[in-house]
């Protein structure tokens, strides 16, 4: 399988090997990851195997099993289990073990309040994630024709960070500190503003539509969204 490698390869744990856990187990693996992929259930382990790292039968809410297969040293687990119980005593025993973050699936807006109350870093939701991605492809089809034009180059959109709000794009000067530039900046409720100036000052909630080579974007993100 073709890996591509990311400047700064992590230790991840995904549990739970449904659709959503699958893919992402794959693709971090493709990514660079060393990446351990677990589910009760041995056949969906034994599909998997060939494409990640290792791959193991875990029952996920028994601290135990956890621990001896060494989650307490990954830097990043990925809680990928739709039953909501599960999922929640997956997470409690992740934090009992330190994992330092941890990213969980949410099924439903109580799931997610849940998970949020649990003090989980990030929780996703796979289904609305898509629509919304989806729905900027349709609305912004130009950015693939850029995309094409460019070997190693690559066309993304970020919600903007916190350490963003209230600063200027001059302010910031992101194709000096990241080598990416600002295609347009996308505010809900109103129009997108196509490359906006430098006194553009950015309000929580914006997306900005990037554009920059694939290891510089990723930097941007690790530094203002992963950590």
């Amino acid at each position: 399988m073709l890996r591509r490698r990311v400047r700064k390869a992590k230790q991840v744990a995904v549990i739970g090997l449904g659709d959503f856990g699958y893919t992402m187990a794959v693709e971090l693996y493709q990514l660079g990851h060393e990446v351990l992929a677990l589910d009760k259930d041995e056949e969906k382990v034994q599909d998997i195997t060939e494409y990640v790292t290792h791959a193991a039968v875990c029952d996920a809410t028994d601290e135990e099993q956890l621990r001896n297969l060494g989650l307490g040293n990954f830097e990043l687990a990925v809680v990928a289990i739709g039953r909501i119980e599960d999922s929640i005593l997956a997470v409690s025993c992740l934090q009992d073990l330190n994992v330092p973050k941890v990213v969980a699936k949410g099924t439903s807006r109580a799931h997610s309040l849940v998970l949020e109350r649990l003090g989980v870093d990030q929780v996703v939701h796979p289904e609305a994630d898509m629509a919304r991605r989806v729905a900027r492809n349709l609305t912004f089809p130009h950015l693939r024709e850029i995309l094409e034009l460019q070997a190693n180059y690559a066309v993304g959109d970020l919600m903007v960070p916190d350490s963003f709000v209230g600063q200027t794009l001059s302010e910031l000067d992101l194709r000096r500190r990241y080598q990416v530039s600002v295609l347009a900046v996308h505010r809900p409720g109103k129009e997108t503003e196509t490359l906006p100036g430098g006194n553009y000052r950015f309000e929580k909630g914006d997306i900005i539509i990037l554009i920059g080579r694939e290891e510089d974007m990723e930097r941007l993100e690790e530094e203002q969204a992963i950590g």
